[in-house]
């Protein structure tokens, strides 16, 4: 009842506003119409950042397809891939290091998440959650649970913030192959490692990639 109470108060109020607003001349803005507009702004966004990346990685090949057609020695190509990725970081205003990784994850995503890329060109969801998804296929080794993954995570991805995807993708890891999440988490293990870094004021940074039971117990 509370509840109700305040929003009639918040609606009644909104109408004295709107009237205030007619009076002076003023355009009014209906709050609904507001957040349809927002809604719609943001799909445009994810477009238009799905189709910068197809440029980039469109501009990518062409430069590779111009490396082919060349006999160029090894270390003379590999230079030239690079500056393809500088021009790249140049544009953006980004480090190298970033589009090199970006590239990386939705050129996967592009090739091998076809469903998901296809939510992406259409403004469903943004290059941030691609990649989480694209790392998660990346763990994968059976082809058919990286179709499996693709097709779940395509109707799934428009409707969860970045937390809860990574929450989903998880648990559907774990659920969808045993053995391989087993080998998965097997792997990681094998790639425990602690990095001390001393600093100069007596004090020093250390850095543990250790299991999680073992972290939670510290």
């Amino acid at each position: 009842m509370a509840e109700n109470r305040a929003r009639a108060r918040a609606r009644a109020w909104a109408q004295d506003q709107a009237q205030d607003q007619r009076g002076s001349g003023r355009r009014v803005h209906d709050p609904e119409e507001l957040l349809v507009s927002a809604s719609t702004l943001q799909r445009q966004a994810r477009r238009t950042e799905g189709a910068q990346i197809s440029r980039m990685l469109d501009y990518q090949d062409a430069r590779e397809r111009e490396i082919g057609g060349l006999q160029l020695p090894a270390p003379l190509r590999a230079d030239v891939r690079k500056a393809t990725v500088r021009d790249l970081a140049l544009t953006l205003g980004s480090s190298e290091r970033s589009v090199t990784e970006l590239l990386g994850a939705m050129r996967f995503a592009r090739r091998e998440l076809p469903r998901v890329w296809r939510r992406f060109s259409d403004g469903g969801t943004d290059a941030a959650r691609v990649r989480k998804i694209a790392r998660a296929a990346l763990s994968m080794e059976d082809p058919k649970n990286v179709e499996s993954l693709d097709q779940a995570a395509a109707e799934v991805v428009e409707h969860r913030a970045p937390s809860s995807l990574q929450a989903w993708l998880n648990r559907y890891l774990a659920c969808l192959d045993v053995r391989e999440h087993a080998a998965r988490c097997h792997r990681a293990e094998e790639e425990r490692a602690v990095h001390v870094v001393h600093g100069e004021d007596g004090m020093s940074l250390v850095q543990a990639l250790i299991p999680t039971v073992a972290a939670a117990s510290i």
